[in-house]
């Protein structure tokens, strides 16, 4: 199918009240509603707990550290190079553990903290308005939908995603090169994408809500405030291409760190991608179906018996609960996979999770392999 294909409509689900997913959500909520006895407002368990905010304090702390090292003192190449790479590794942490929390709003039962915790990712150079919008409401929304999933969509046609997309002929060699196009994902965010699509106002086929004049002023301002902490004021101990080559270092690090993640949750092997039924030019997206199974035939698990992944990647690696039930904080995510599976089996509705990472990233790469060398999909 062309990508200039005429697209009719927003992408409709049908009734989420199915048998399935009216009764996985009641299994859910029996599990917080068993949770909060004893806590009056009953909405509390569902949000962060103090060891998740203890450990953001700690990795917010430990970048501040590393900060003050690199401004602050002279190093040499190899501690330089170091240090480097360790900023890059420990602010990825913060963006899997701390601000995607915080861009969903799991942390605090305010809304008033969860809105100001957000603005975190603005000090790292990313606008949480525009992320909350592409990726909370539209990748959360429309996974896997071709032109309306802007992570999927936003590679091409440098690395094509989904089949259905344009092949083309370099594509490939797409498993070898896509990885250091990873690596270029999060400096893209800060330095362009955010630009770009507040002057569209648009993720793909969506249409962003109108942002006041306030709001883009923020968004402005803080993309200077964080230029001016990360690159300003290190050039005033430093020369300023010395200082460039730390911040593009880090941003490499946590560049692929973080969409190698998000990646192997939606691009395996067995992963569904789609873009309506229509055989015509005009791309139609009526009735795709019962919205949680959209969600567990777009999504995998990755990992999860491995504790110290759990650990490191705030709950990243449960990818499928997380779609299922994006507005709760990544410490229930290992509780809620056993309800899910057990719903999902009993159910007969299939549930992809890879063993490890390797496997994982295995199958990721074989995906990748397959959409260089094959034609696009006929249809979802």
């Amino acid at each position: 199918m062309n990508t200039k294909d005429k697209v009719s409509s927003k992408p409709r689900f049908e009734s989420e009240h199915q048998a399935f997913s009216a009764e996985l959500r009641r299994r859910v909520q029996t599990y917080f509603k068993d949770r909060s006895r004893g806590d009056e407002s009953g909405g509390r368990a569902t949000h962060a707990d103090f060891p998740a905010l203890l450990k953001a304090g700690i990795l917010l702390g430990g970048f501040a550290g590393i900060y003050a090292v690199l401004v602050f003192s002279k190093l040499r190449l190899y501690e330089l190079v170091l240090l480097t790479f360790l900023g890059g590794v420990v602010v990825d942490l913060i963006g899997l553990n701390v601000l995607h929390e915080c861009a969903h709003g799991n942390y605090f039962k305010s809304v008033g903290l969860n809105r100001a915790s957000g603005y975190l990712m603005d000090l790292f150079g990313i606008s949480v308005d525009i992320y909350r919008v592409k990726h909370v409401e539209v990748h959360h929304r429309y996974t896997n939908i071709h032109r309306w999933d802007g992570d999927l969509d936003e590679a091409y046609p440098l690395v094509r995603l989904t089949d259905r997309m344009p092949r083309l002929g370099f594509h490939r060699f797409q498993h070898v090169y896509a990885w250091f196009l990873y690596s270029l994902v999060t400096f893209s965010w800060v330095t362009s994408d955010d630009l770009r699509r507040l002057r569209s106002m648009r993720v793909g086929e969506f249409v962003m809500p109108e942002f006041s004049v306030f709001q883009k002023v923020r968004i402005v301002g803080a993309k200077i405030f964080h230029l001016a902490w990360a690159i300003g004021i290190p050039c005033l101990y430093h020369p300023f291409w010395d200082v460039m080559a730390v911040y593009v270092g880090m941003h490499l690090v946590m560049g692929f760190g973080i969409t190698v993640i998000f990646q192997l949750a939606h691009v395996f092997d067995r992963s569904k991608f789609m873009s309506g039924r229509s055989a015509s030019s005009e791309i139609s997206y009526d009735n795709l179906g019962d919205w949680m199974i959209h969600q567990l035939q777009t999504t995998s698990d990755f990992a999860t018996s491995n504790g110290l992944a759990c650990f490191l990647l705030g709950g990243l690696n449960y990818q499928v609960e997380h779609h299922l039930f994006p507005g709760v904080s990544y410490v229930h995510l290992r509780a809620i996979q056993k309800i899910v599976k057990s719903t999902c089996q009993e159910f007969g509705v299939p549930y992809h999770e890879y063993s490890g990472f390797l496997s994982a990233l295995t199958s990721h790469i074989l995906m990748l392999r397959t959409l260089g060398q094959a034609e696009s999909g006929s249809g979802g």
